[in-house]
């Protein structure tokens, strides 16, 4: 059942929530910086800003168009459980940091040399998996726990996994009439909005 009809606008450094059904325009913000791309999950919203030598996401409050926080970083295979984002940057380092306020709790290395492995959030934890290996990120300790998937899983065997956090957000779309708009050459590609690889829990990846 559809409930709303709103759109979000990116142009140029202008990003709007729309509503078609009113053709009025509920809120809008100016950065400083282009806007490469952007995505919405629940009631927030990531907009990836670039300027020539750098790249930022600011997170902004779908509801009322308040900008949270900007942080110099671009998220790559993006997952969020309860106040925690869980994110690959662009140099292959794992971040986890938090969803209030954007402050780093913890920046480290992948537990894979070779392989690119696959972040999947399986009953409030992440997994990294490839075919061959499996860990879980502790957060106590802040380490990569080897281990098994739960459940008997075959990460050997799995092509696809739909995860917790993708339901939600796939859950979100199918409830909603939104949508997201990119305008002039603000960054139609979606795998280039900066939330590139939200297939978190999709084909585990060969190698280690």
């Amino acid at each position: 059942m559809k409930t709303d009809s709103i759109i979000l606008i990116a142009e140029d450094k202008d990003l709007i929530k729309f509503d078609t059904s009113k053709s009025k325009i509920l809120w809008s913000i100016k950065f400083e910086k282009k806007i490469k791309g952007m995505t919405r999950i629940n009631d927030h919203v990531f907009a990836t800003l670039s300027s020539t030598w750098a790249v930022w996401t600011s997170l902004i409050n779908f509801n009322n168009g308040k900008v949270l926080w900007t942080i110099k970083k671009h998220f790559y295979n993006i997952l969020i459980n309860d106040n925690s984002i869980y994110f690959i940057d662009k140099w292959g380092k794992f971040n986890w940091i938090s969803l209030s306020n954007g402050e780093e709790k913890h920046r480290g290395a992948l537990p894979f040399s070779w392989a690119t492995p696959k972040l999947s959030l399986i009953s409030n934890k992440l997994f990294l998996f490839t075919k061959k290996k499996t860990f879980v990120f502790n957060e106590s300790t802040k380490n990569f726990d080897k281990t098994k998937l739960p459940f008997s899983l075959n990460p050997s065997k799995i092509t696809s996994i739909l995860d917790e956090f993708q339901i939600n957000v796939n859950s979100l779309s199918n409830s909603h009439d939104s949508a997201i708009i990119y305008a002039g050459d603000s960054g139609a590609n979606y795998g280039d909005s900066g939330m590139g690889g939200m297939d978190g829990g999709g084909g585990a990846g060969g190698g280690e």
